[in-house]
């Protein structure tokens, strides 16, 4: 009988001690979960701040490059009023385009959410497409000849005068692959 209490005395004990040894681990583990929360919390505030500040610095630069862009473009609407060269009128409506172009890019860094949160969607607009080849030819003809270098652009006769895309975005890289042609070709010709 004795040593029926004894065991139950010990079974007891045992109960006891792995009842305290659990109550510490949970006061631990509480403690752990509060400690991981508040860090948490501190990575998201964190992350708030750094997406404000990643805002404010877009803001500030769209806003540096929309005002010189402005100024080019309400220049140059003056002198196309005024000139009557066609020769001049034609680089001055290259100009306009270009700066047209550059708000629609200023817009787009703008847009910089949309890309992050992968909203971004290409335009599907109706435009010349061969107007647009002029453009970007006649904004990189002069840098390619004087390097001394043969420029070539050639449409296949199947591709419709008015196509439907991303005007902007066939721009810019056209002009990228021309501006990349025309810095690393030293000698022959570049074709398009």
């Amino acid at each position: 009988m004795f040593s029926k209490t004894d065991s139950l005395s010990k079974k007891n004990q045992k109960l006891g001690d792995n009842n305290t040894r659990l109550n510490n681990d949970n006061v631990t583990y509480k403690s752990q979960v509060k400690s991981l929360k508040k860090e948490i919390e501190q990575v998201k505030q964190e992350s708030t701040d750094v997406d404000k500040v990643k805002n404010e610095f877009v803001a500030n630069v769209t806003h540096e490059l929309r005002t010189p862009v402005n100024g080019i473009l309400g220049n140059t609407m003056e002198l196309l009023e005024a000139e009557t060269d066609e020769k001049c009128l034609q680089k001055l409506r290259m100009i306009e385009r270009g700066c047209k172009d550059m708000h629609a890019l200023i817009n787009n860094i703008l847009d910089f959410s949309k890309l992050e949160a992968g909203k971004f969607t290409l335009e599907k607009r109706e435009f010349d497409f061969r107007k647009t080849i002029d453009y970007i030819k006649g904004n990189h003809i002069h840098k390619i000849t004087e390097k001394g270098l043969e420029f070539f652009v050639t449409i296949s006769p199947e591709v419709p005068t008015h196509i439907i895309g991303d005007e902007l975005r066939i721009v810019q890289i056209l002009n990228n692959l021309l501006s990349n042609a025309t810095k690393f070709t030293s000698v022959g010709k570049i074709a398009v």
